[in-house]
């Protein structure tokens, strides 16, 4: 006996008969069952039943006739409002399955427990006659085939309707179709459904979506272009409250691209098109006259270098070379030792009182670890850094006028002089604080730092406004820096403004330490590490034994230590990597500027709280690792001592490995703008990390709601965490199940952690305690600023 769900395909006709039999056959060529098909006549001619029972076979059949041509939409509701199945597809009566297709789909229903699938269609082109079905297929290709995006579904529906299937509850809380359209019904569906519930992409084709040649296709015709129009003006309007920036900027760009097609003709579009290809064409041309001209000058080259080699003078100088060769055989400390001689004979009186013996061994030391023969290519690569190991980088600092003397004339010495509370901020974007730690952490900082009255400039390195998080910058007092900007132009023209210049994060102070330093020429530069990245690295590779993650945690060591040796002081999130600094270079004045909490009055107490949860950005791999591992190795544990227990999953950018996770008992909520209701109502947060660094901004934020809080060794790191005091720690999946039991189930000890976690937070992190800490540490900042870094041996090491 069969025991698989019933499967409803709903099929709406209207005076195609020889299509519709042919969309039929595809469905009895399922190899799944069992399957029934509702079809909606939408007042076309008369069907022969007979023949489409015989065509069906076993599939059962709900033949429903319209009286009057009704329109898609409310055929689809009539079909909606008719099926049987706990799974309901669509198909149109000129569209045809594969046979295994309901098979695929019906799978991934039964392993992951979504509610929505869907899976790829080849788009057929067809010639001949549509009403016959029987055309030639003239062309064929993969439509559209893309992991879900609801930014993509709201610009473009690329998810075709015969390629979805929907758990029949979907329909419980979804009005069905709107029948106010015309057409594109399903893509306001699609748009409604995927606001509340995720789709899950099988990346297998299964079906065929046919296109007729000329006016057969409706699609195709100038009546159509204008419905089409209609359609989209609906589409915006009705969700107009969806669409952000970004995503309208793209609607634009697309916009255009149909405005081609539908009203100056295909005709047009392939003009557009050729256009584009001559010009590909000449750029192709021009390239090869480059190479052209790259290999003479190379032929020519390797003729002098001929000439050169064989003279006697060459013959001469060998001698010298393997002299040379013996005493400094490393590339990397014979260009340090033509550097020094270069900056000596240049200006004696410098080099001499500049590079004192500290100096020397401390950039020696540096410039070490940085040669380019310890870093694998493809580690650089994967750091996605645009700074290559042997060029670049060097020629950039080559170009830069080092202590340029037409500052001063340019700029008179009075504008030299500058105020002390100007600030420049950089990072990698605009704080995004709602979405991940290191961003509420910046726009804290941020915030207190224009309370304290300094006047701040900040510089996104994307160069990107993103809103409203830009404007809310504006709000209290920050100029921020966007759009069309050239970078090296404005630090040379404001760059002596700034009494400090604050780079965050390790690519981007790697990549503006020289401009900083070059043109910044009154400023205290602090680099902000965030985490040590090569601390998580290193961790990470250890609990995967990862050895491009161990070649990786290598290289962010040398950027992060060089960052650190060039700037005049260090911010770190902990106390803990802080020594972890010290310990590599003793000489580094390193500041703690941890996380910046806001302490929340706690609305409910334990008993009228349930269920379990954990937050994050998942675009931070740290936090995926740990859900992984939870969910694996912890939560069957919980489980089975509270069988009812939820384990709620909230964060921006969930993978598809966190989606797949979603059922009854996990639910992955994604980006959820307002937290606090998860916060109230959950019993325990979970941080089950197993590797990362700095202060683990999840914890601070729970422990500010007064959630008691059971997390790993890692996870205590840098905070003060003491177990059965403010927390619960533990390591081991069955000792961490058993602390989550233990604290889900005693009421006073769930009391004594939410209560010191509030007061913890409030002593140590809150907004008013940092503030006294910041002022201070720029207030001793100021006091130090007199004594400046010497920057000759930072000049030797722009080498590297």
């Amino acid at each position: 006996m069969n025991n698989n769900p019933l499967v409803s395909i709903i099929v709406r006709t209207k005076d195609r008969p020889q299509l519709l039999k042919k969309a039929l056959r595809s469905i009895s060529s399922q190899t799944y069952r069992p399957v029934e098909v509702v079809l909606v006549n939408d007042g076309g001619c008369d069907l022969n039943i007979d023949e489409i029972f015989e065509i069906l076979g076993d599939v059962s059949l709900n033949y429903i006739r319209l009286k009057e041509n009704t329109g898609r939409a409310h055929a689809g509701n009539v079909g909606l409002e008719n099926v049987k199945g706990d799974y309901i597809g669509f198909l149109d009566d000129d569209d045809e399955l594969y046979p295994e297709h309901l098979s695929v789909l019906t799978d991934v229903f039964k392993k992951y427990n979504f509610k929505v699938v869907y899976s790829d269609a080849n788009i057929v082109y067809h010639g001949n006659s549509i009403k016959g079905g029987d055309g030639e297929k003239v062309y064929k290709k993969v439509f559209s085939s893309k992991d879900f995006s609801y930014s993509d579904l709201l610009l473009d529906n690329y998810i075709p309707l015969m390629c979805l299937m929907f758990s029949k509850e979907v329909f419980n809380y979804s009005s069905g179709f709107d029948e106010s359209f015309d057409i594109y019904e399903d893509w306001d569906l699609l748009i409604r459904i995927a606001e509340k519930i995720p789709f899950y992409h099988v990346k297998e084709v299964t079906a065929d979506y046919i296109q007729w040649s000329g006016t057969q296709q409706v699609a195709h015709s100038p009546e159509f272009a204008v419905r089409a129009r209609i359609a989209h003006r609906q589409i915006i309007n009705k969700h107009k409250d969806k669409f952000t920036v970004d995503v309208i900027m793209d609607f634009i760009q697309l916009a255009r691209k149909m405005r081609l097609v539908y009203e100056n003709g295909a005709d047009a579009y392939i003009s557009t098109l050729e256009k584009i290809i001559k010009e590909k064409e000449i750029e192709i041309s021009n390239i090869k006259n480059s190479l052209t001209q790259s290999i003479n000058s190379l032929t020519q080259s390797i003729n002098t270098l001929e000439q050169i080699t064989n003279s006697r003078g060459w013959k001469i100088l060998s001698s010298y070379y393997k002299f040379r060769d013996k005493i400094f055989p490393n590339n990397t400390k014979r260009r340090l030792f033509y550097d020094l001689l270069m900056i000596a004979a240049s200006d004696p009186a410098k080099f001499v009182t500049g590079l004192n013996k500290h100096n020397i061994g401390r950039f020696l030391k540096q410039y070490k670890i940085l040669e380019p023969e310890t870093i694998k290519s493809k580690v650089i690569r994967k750091t996605s850094l645009n700074i290559p190991s042997n060029s670049g980088y060097k020629e950039k600092l080559g170009d830069l006028n080092w202590y340029n003397p037409n500052i001063f004339h340019r700029n008179g010495y009075h504008e030299l002089i500058n105020e002390d509370n100007k600030v420049l901020v950089i990072d990698r974007f605009v704080p995004t604080y709602d979405k991940d730690s290191g961003s509420l952490r910046m726009f804290s900082f941020l915030s207190i730092l224009s309370e304290l009255g300094y006047k701040i400039t900040f510089l996104p390195d994307d160069l990107q406004r993103i809103e409203p998080y830009s404007s809310e910058l504006e709000s209290i007092g920050i100029k921020v820096l966007s759009g069309d900007l050239d970078i090296q132009k404005y630090f040379e023209e404001n760059g002596y403004i700034f009494s400090f210049v604050i780079i965050s994060r390790p690519e981007q102070t790697f990549k503006y330490l020289p401009l900083v330093r070059a043109y910044a020429i009154n400023s205290i530069i602090a680099y902000d590490t965030v985490d040590l990245h090569w601390l998580r690295f290193e961790r990470a590779a250890s609990v995967n034994n990862d050895r491009e993650l161990f070649e990786k945690a290598k290289y962010y060591k040398s950027m992060e230590l060089f960052n650190s040796s060039c700037s005049d002081v260090v911010f770190t999130v902990t106390k803990d990597e802080k020594d972890f600094l010290l310990n590599e270079e003793p000489s580094l004045h390193v500041e703690i500027l941890p996380n910046i909490h806001e302490i929340y009055r706690r609305k409910k107490g334990f008993k009228d709280r349930q269920d379990i949860m954990f937050i994050g950005s998942f675009l931070h791999q740290p936090n995926e690792d740990a859900v992984l591992f939870f969910v694996k190795e912890v939560f069957p544990f919980i489980k089975k001592e509270i069988p009812d227990i939820k384990f709620y999953v909230v964060g921006s950018d969930p993978l598809e490995s966190i989606l797949r996770l979603n059922s009854e008992s996990i639910k992955v909520t994604g980006y959820v703008k307002d937290v606090s209701p998860y916060f109230e109502n959950c019993r325990v947060f979970v941080a089950p990390l197993r590797y990362g660094a700095g202060m683990k901004g999840k914890i601070g934020q729970s422990m500010a709601y007064g959630l008691p809080v059971v997390t790993t060794t890692i996870g205590a790191e840098g905070i003060g965490l003491k177990n059965n005091v403010n927390s619960l720690i533990a390591d081991d999946p069955a000792e961490f199940a058993d602390a989550v039991i233990k604290l889900y189930s005693d009421e006073q000890l769930w009391k004594t952690i939410s209560d010191n976690s509030i007061e913890h937070i409030k002593r140590n992190y809150s907004k008013e305690t940092l503030s006294r800490k910041i002022a201070e540490i720029f207030a001793s900042l100021k006091l130090s600023s007199n004594t400046k870094t010497d920057f000759s041996a930072f000049q030797y090491n722009r080498q590297f």
